[in-house]
């Protein structure tokens, strides 16, 4: 007897062990994958990426044949009259179930979550209907199986990352279990990411793959790594803005409604007050997730994140950021963050009521630059012999933080009026553009490329250029100056 209590300890021992040590493990999955594509040839826009070459061309061979397919034409319906897209396609995906007999509803997962309000009960289940005889018509199964390998090294990206993830962090913020999402990796996605809104209920991620340099993905990365923390955190921060919701929305509403917040919400797809007031909560904890969790060095890529807000009409984030502050200092009197929020609403009300001012030092903490060597506008001997290009700030920056691109037209592409300076290769990345001083930036630029009678522009990007407080410059600033005939 006293042996079998032993064996059965080590057994149970060995059990937990093993649920410990068990990775996190992230998908291709077909559903997302199907139902991606029909949206894609739908000509829904958030589904049209074409990062993934050589995947989207053996796509396009497959399943373009089809693209006036019933199911097909049935999206472009409710996209155009019910605006069911981003979100709720990843949403319809997941209360899916695939089997031999084809593609159907799944009963546990409907009762257990509910629909993403664009779809109604009959819209769903016609839906489901054409989009089975698509898998069918088009022998998706073919096509997934055909790709299984690709997948597997992007899901091993993935897996790689999900698990450093400090699933600890969460639990001791939000004082719940944390209980891992389904992580699905939608091909076809690129930039565009989605997650349902509820831990507790078993959430799920939509992670788009943009490839880099090697062709597979880099989800340690900035920004990947921060899309993939933020979707996840939504699963904890949205239910804490529903439950505080009566007390906010008043506060809310009048922060929407300031200024142009409004109009640069609904360019990001924020539609309303309470989904201004989803993002800001999750975008508030996204950042304090990295702060917590990573070194100092570390900490300094993260602080695209701040610009990033405030370029998406959070301008307020800032001294949101200064006032979480008081939690982690007063944490025996707020255990965690549901504790928190009577002083987060008082925090909103108080920055509605001075949104004039928020306003005003938004507008004046932005930096600007004071001078440009070559002058800016300016025309300079073609037998110059410019070795760099010199911009001096107003004040302060953010020294770990750098973008350069070529200056753009109106459509957002390459403006072909401008040559672009070739920038010195011969140095080591670090040294062709690096900042000599907190207020200083240097471009080197390759010795003797300047031709005669050329006009040269490159643009600094607002996004990367930013106050030692985070404020980026109020537009990308374009520098620009011409050579001289011969």
């Amino acid at each position: 007897m006293h042996n079998r209590k032993i064996f059965l300890l080590i057994v149970i021992l060995l059990l937990g062990k093993a649920t410990a040590l068990a990775q996190w493990k992230s998908s291709v999955d077909p559903r997302v994958e199907l139902t991606s594509i029909v949206f894609r040839y739908a000509g829904c826009h958030e589904y049209v990426n074409n990062q993934f070459k050589a995947y989207v061309e053996d796509a396009d061979k497959h399943f373009k044949p089809f693209e006036f397919h019933p199911a097909v034409n049935y999206v472009r319906e409710i996209y155009r009259e019910n605006l069911v897209g981003y979100g709720a396609v990843a949403d319809a995906a997941y209360h899916l179930k695939i089997t031999k007999k084809g593609i159907g509803i799944d009963p546990d997962k409907i009762s257990r979550s509910d629909l993403d309000s664009r779809w109604t009960k009959d819209s769903f289940e016609k839906f489901v209907k054409l989009l089975n005889d698509f898998y069918r018509d088009t022998n998706f199964q073919k096509f997934y199986d055909s790709h299984k390998e690709i997948y597997a090294a992007v899901e091993g990206r993935m897996d790689e990352f999900l698990n450093t993830i400090d699933t600890t962090w969460v639990e001791n913020i939000f004082g719940v279990k944390f209980n891992r999402p389904d992580v699905y990796l939608g091909m076809l996605n690129g930039y565009h990411n989605y997650s349902s809104t509820d831990n507790a209920a078993g959430q799920f991620l939509v992670i788009g793959c943009v490839p880099e340099h090697d062709g597979l993905p880099d989800f340690t990365n900035y920004p990947i790594s921060s899309t993939v923390i933020h979707e996840l955190l939504h699963g904890f921060t949205t239910s804490l803005i529903d439950k505080n919701w009566d007390r906010m929305e008043v506060y809310a509403n009048t922060i929407y409604e300031h200024g142009n917040i409004k109009k640069v919400m609904a360019r990001n797809a924020y539609q309303g007050a309470k989904v201004m007031m989803y993002e800001w909560m999750n975008n508030l904890m996204t950042y304090f997730y990295f702060f917590d969790n990573y070194t100092p060095e570390e900490r300094r890529v993260y602080a695209h994140l701040v610009t990033n807000y405030h370029t998406r009409g959070f301008i307020w984030m800032k001294r949101s950021i200064n006032f979480m502050n008081n939690f982690y200092v007063n944490r025996e009197l707020y255990p965690h963050l549901k504790d928190f929020m009577p002083q987060l609403t008082e925090f909103l009300r108080y920055t509605a009521e001075n949104m004039n001012l928020v306003q005003f030092e938004y507008d004046n903490r932005t930096p600007y630059v004071v001078n440009v060597f070559p002058v800016q506008g300016s025309t300079i001997p073609c037998d110059m012999n410019l070795t760099q290009i010199r911009i001096s700030f107003s004040e302060p920056m953010n020294v770990h933080s750098r973008g350069l691109h070529p200056i753009e037209d109106y459509a957002g592409n390459k403006d072909e009026r401008y040559t672009l300076p070739t920038i010195d290769t011969n140095l080591d990345f670090a040294n062709r553009s690096y900042w000599e001083d907190n207020c200083t930036f240097v471009i080197k630029i390759e010795p003797n490329s300047l031709e005669p009678n050329s006009q040269y522009g490159i643009s600094l990007s607002r996004n990367f250029f930013q106050s030692k407080e985070f404020y980026p410059i109020k537009e990308s600033y374009n520098i620009i100056f011409k050579t001289s005939e011969k």
